[in-house]
């Protein structure tokens, strides 16, 4: 779960265990007009398949939900919510419970070798990246080191 997200989901925390079984939730049963919360997962494709998803949907209907958004009222947060289609970010499960009703929610998953294999890579090249960036004057060295 996010830092910033916790204490606003703290009410809503749950485990796999506790959840209700599928077939009794109350989830839509199709895709047309319904709410859509993409739990994304990095490294998993996320990206690409939101951007997939993202061109089903208006943009004013579409809410990227990020860590900087915990700094919001809450009632702001749960507007948002009652105000968009489809929500992502990498958010937590938990945050299902504050939609005005209930979402249908999925995520991706990858196997977790592959998945390792491509963070350590785009982690790797991101410090590549920050190095070069250093010694051209444009980035810290201090960035570069943390990167390392």
């Amino acid at each position: 779960m996010s830092s910033g997200f916790s204490s606003f989901l703290e009410d809503a925390a749950q485990t796999v265990e506790e959840l209700p079984p599928p077939d009794k939730v109350g989830a839509p049963k199709t895709f047309e007009g319904s709410r859509v919360y993409f739990v994304r997962i990095p490294k998993t494709a996320s990206t690409s398949f939101t951007e997939l998803l993202s061109r089903m949907f208006p943009p004013s209907e579409i809410l990227l939900l990020t860590d900087k958004d915990a700094a919001k009222p809450r009632e702001t947060i749960l507007s948002d919510l009652k105000n968009h289609r489809f929500v992502h970010g990498h958010l937590p499960y938990s945050l299902v419970d504050f939609f005005p009703e209930r979402p249908l929610v999925f995520t991706l998953l990858r196997d977790p070798i592959d998945r390792a294999l491509s963070a350590f890579h785009f982690m790797r090249q991101t410090a590549i990246s920050r190095v070069k960036d250093a010694e051209e004057g444009i980035g810290t060295k201090k960035v570069a080191e943390q990167c390392l």
